[in-house]
């Protein structure tokens, strides 16, 4: 009897396996992007080898080595890759790998792109781990290619073209505070950082909320309180000091401009400054002072946010939770949130934080597939359920 209850628990847990679905690449992986409207993951293994995989054939559709160097950044949206990989400029690739074009951030050649954000026209990198910056994209480029031609630079034996000019660009300093998730959604674009949690709107022209703890964080922003820059330089890409109709309060900062990739001198005035506490009463944030914002997920207008210490928090209503450890990711789907740690899957419930997967490797990227979560770890294996 025993013996048969077994044999009907071992076929249980085979058929729930099969129904999740995983594969192993048999290979270490860095980075990893989503693209939902064509349902494949874009993985990146060291040596920059780039892998395709078809989430609905459940299947790897190529492997092809794209660069000599490391790729710094990733991101794959509506057909269209972007990747950086040691500098200043974002090349940009249709889906079967053929070169189109690039966007350059304005930055130094010495800059390092961490991350990349793609929306609708738009593109967001951060720069150097605590710089925002707006690339825009021309919305009659298609997948075919389409750039402009321009001034051209080389990376990897290709012609760059660089379609973005410098003062078309608009950016944010975090100054000491690193940036570590970018979401945009309901709540405009959001930014995790060292400091908590900011919104802008997606031009990066307006604040729209702020949990920024420090003061030269908000004054490298340059909008709140009325913050004055003196002698700040930054390089060649004009900073943005709020709306126009604030461009008196912000006189101070107008003449900013982007010089180098590293500030000089800059020095911040905290006169007039809100403290945390006030920027906290005015927004109805209670949770987000002293902490370290590691991941960030609008969930139909409601902002969640995960920090350094294991604290999941719903900054619209308060509630906190903990798994304990370090958040890595949150993902929105099946009207609820899951929430990543360094080696496990938790579900937001009403009782709390369930686990609902181990990974025993280390975690590298979460998304959302439909209904369906999509969980890639470092070793290589690819988890759906």
């Amino acid at each position: 009897m025993n013996f048969k209850k077994f044999c009907i628990a071992f076929l249980i847990c085979l058929s729930q396996i099969a129904a999740a679905g995983s594969f192993d690449l048999n290979a270490t992986l860095r980075l990893g992007a989503f693209d939902a409207s064509s349902h494949r993951l874009l993985l990146c293994g060291s040596g920059g080898e780039l892998r395709m995989f078809d989430t609905a054939k459940w299947d790897v559709e190529f492997a092809q080595k794209y660069s000599d160097n490391e790729i710094t950044a990733l991101n794959f949206k509506n057909g269209k890759i972007y990747l950086a990989w040691g500098g200043a400029e974002i090349a940009v690739l249709n889906d079967r790998l053929k070169f189109l074009g690039a966007l350059k951030t304005g930055r130094s050649g010495t800059a390092q792109i961490d991350a990349i954000y793609a929306e609708k026209y738009a593109i967001y990198a951060v720069v150097d781990k605590n710089q925002l910056i707006r690339l825009d994209e021309d919305p009659d480029n298609s997948a075919d290619g389409g750039y402009a031609p321009g001034e051209n630079s080389t990376a990897n034996g290709q012609s760059l073209n660089r379609n973005s000019a410098p003062d078309g660009l608009r950016g944010i300093s975090f100054h000491y505070g690193r940036i570590n998730a970018v979401s945009l959604g309901a709540n405009g674009l959001c930014v995790a950082s060292w400091n908590g949690v900011a919104c802008f709107s997606a031009d990066i022209v307006a604040t729209k909320f702020s949990g920024i703890d420090a003061a030269p964080n908000r004054a490298a922003q340059g909008e709140l309180g009325g913050v004055k820059f003196k002698d700040a330089e930054f390089n060649s890409t004009r900073i943005v000091q709020g709306s126009e109709q604030n461009e008196t309060k912000a006189s101070g900062a107008k003449n900013a401009e982007f010089q180098s990739s590293e500030f000089k001198g800059a020095k911040f005035q905290d006169e007039e400054l809100k403290t945390q506490s006030e920027i906290s009463a005015e927004a109805g944030d209670k949770n987000l002072s002293g902490s370290i914002a590691t991941a960030l997920a609008d969930c139909d207008g409601t902002l969640f946010a995960g920090d350094i210490e294991g604290n999941f928090i719903n900054l619209k209503s308060g509630e906190r939770k903990s798994v304990g450890s370090w958040i890595k990711s949150i993902v929105c789907a099946r009207s609820t949130q899951f929430i990543a740690t360094k080696d496990k899957i938790y579900e937001n419930q009403k009782a709390g934080l369930k686990e609902v997967v181990d990974l025993k490797s280390e975690f590298l990227a979460m998304y959302a597939d439909g209904e369906a979560i999509l969980v890639v770890s470092k070793s290589g294996k690819i988890l759906k359920f």
